[in-house]
């Protein structure tokens, strides 16, 4: 099992997801398997460092940015209620 953890940890396989995920959510595409290759062709292209999870919204489209599903590292959630 800490075989798996760390592979997909290492790899940063959960950001590749939430990337792909918020790209999904946000676009809806019709074809939705061509839309992942295309996002991992991308990612291919540009290199792994280059996955945000916003790296496929486009800014322009965008009103008011989405905040990340998870928060950053070592960071905590911050919470709406005052």
């Amino acid at each position: 099992m800490s075989d798996a953890k760390d592979y997909i940890t290492k790899r940063e396989i959960p950001q590749l997801f939430e990337c792909l995920m918020t790209g999904l959510m946000y676009h809806r595409p019709g074809d939705h398997v061509a839309y992942l290759q295309d996002c991992l062709e991308k990612i291919k292209a540009k290199g792994v460092s280059s996955v945000r999870w916003d790296l496929f919204l486009e800014a322009k489209r965008a009103k008011t940015p989405l905040p990340p599903v998870t928060p950053p590292r070592g960071s905590r959630p911050t919470s709406s209620r005052g």
